[in-house]
């Protein structure tokens, strides 16, 4: 994994590591920072929109999630033995992080 993540961009890398210590552009982190007013999902509207939240529970994303990762609601196991460049991919589908 080192290696993979070492050959990422600059900009790869940064939405990587905000995927995996919660400190990205989604509302739930937004909100604690006082920038976004509301932490739902903008997608579902029903839970807080955290990074596990749109890789394995939001409901609107299930479709995306299948085409990205072969399931609709896969396990953070899962998805932590999927490649970077799979997860990467799936949250620039989504524009969840723009």
């Amino acid at each position: 994994r080192t290696q993979t993540f070492l050959q990422l961009s600059r900009r790869n890398i940064r939405m990587a590591t905000g995927l995996l210590t919660g400190h990205c552009g989604l509302r739930k982190h937004l909100n604690v920072m006082r920038i976004a007013q509301d932490s739902t999902c903008r997608a579902c509207m029903e839970e807080d929109e955290t990074p596990q939240h749109i890789l394995c529970q939001c409901p609107a994303l299930s479709a995306k999630r299948h085409s990205h990762f072969g399931e609709p609601y896969p396990n953070p196991e899962e998805i932590a033995n999927a490649s970077i460049n799979s997860v990467l991919n799936f949250v620039r589908d989504t524009r969840m992080m723009e």
